[in-house]
C-alpha cells in the first residue's frame, strides 16, 4: 500500500513540475507601473497606474486596495480614489511642485484573497530616487490610510 502512495506522490510531483505549478510563486505580483520604478520624470503625472499578474479583488462598498503616493517632503500627493479594473489599480495624483524622490506604497488583495504589500520609487525632476530618504521624511499619512495586514 505504501508503495502505491509513493508512486502516486511521485506522479503528482512529476506532473506539477511539467506544467509549471509552483505554489510558492502563486501570489499576486506587480508586473508594471506608470511611472516605472526608478525613472526620473520631468512633468508631474495626473495618476499612478499599477498592473499586476492577476485580477484584484473588489468588494462592493468596501475598500480593500490602497495606493498611497508621498513626495520628497513626505506629503501625501495621492487622492483617495483608487479604481480597480481587473488586474490594474490607478490612483489620481494631486498637484505637486516638490522635486525629488516619490514613494509609491501599495496594498492590494489578489484573487486568491491574500493581501500583497509593496513599494517603489521614482523621482520628480531630480536624479536617483531614494526610497530610504523618502521614507525617513515621510509623514504618517500613508500609514493612516492603509490598514495593517492581519
Amino acid at each position: 500500500m505504501r508503495s502505491i502512495i509513493k508512486f502516486f506522490a511521485l506522479i503528482l510531483f512529476f506532473f506539477t513540475s511539467i506544467i509549471g505549478i509552483n505554489p510558492v510563486n502563486a501570489h499576486t505580483q506587480l508586473l508594471n507601473s506608470d511611472p516605472k520604478d526608478g525613472v526620473v520624470i520631468q512633468e508631474w503625472p495626473g495618476q499612478v497606474l499599477l498592473t499586476f499578474n492577476e485580477n484584484l479583488q473588489t468588494i462592493k462598498n468596501q475598500k480593500v486596495n490602497y495606493v498611497v503616493v508621498n513626495n520628497a517632503q513626505g506629503d501625501q500627493v495621492s487622492a483617495d480614489d483608487e479604481i480597480v479594473t481587473q488586474n490594474q489599480v490607478r490612483v489620481s495624483l494631486l498637484p505637486n511642485s516638490v522635486q525629488g524622490p516619490v514613494l509609491v506604497t501599495y496594498r492590494v488583495v489578489g484573487k486568491d484573497g491574500h493581501p500583497i504589500e509593496g513599494e517603489f520609487a521614482f523621482s520628480f525632476g531630480e536624479e536617483n530616487p531614494d526610497r530610504k530618504s523618502t521614507r525617513l521624511n515621510s509623514s504618517h499619512s500613508s500609514v493612516s490610510r492603509m490598514p495593517s495586514s492581519a
